[in-house]
């Protein structure tokens, strides 16, 4: 389960459940598009809760309705 603390550690999964996408998608996002995280080992990554929220936050498009 996530934790509300804004410096909570995430694995993989937790990170995906996150921001809505599965873990395939967190792994393809860190390698192409910089997304935040801590490679522990050749196996272990984690993520930053707060760095997540702010790397989704800045790519956040706002679209006008006509």
């Amino acid at each position: 389960m996530i934790e509300t603390n804004s410096d909570s550690i995430l694995n993989e999964t937790e990170a995906a459940t996150l921001l809505g996408v599965g873990p395939r998608t967190i792994r393809l996002w860190r390698r192409s598009r910089g997304l935040p995280h801590y490679k522990l080992t050749a196996k272990i990554v984690r993520f930053k809760r707060s760095d997540l929220i702010e790397w989704m936050e800045s790519r956040r498009r706002i679209t006008g309705l006509n």
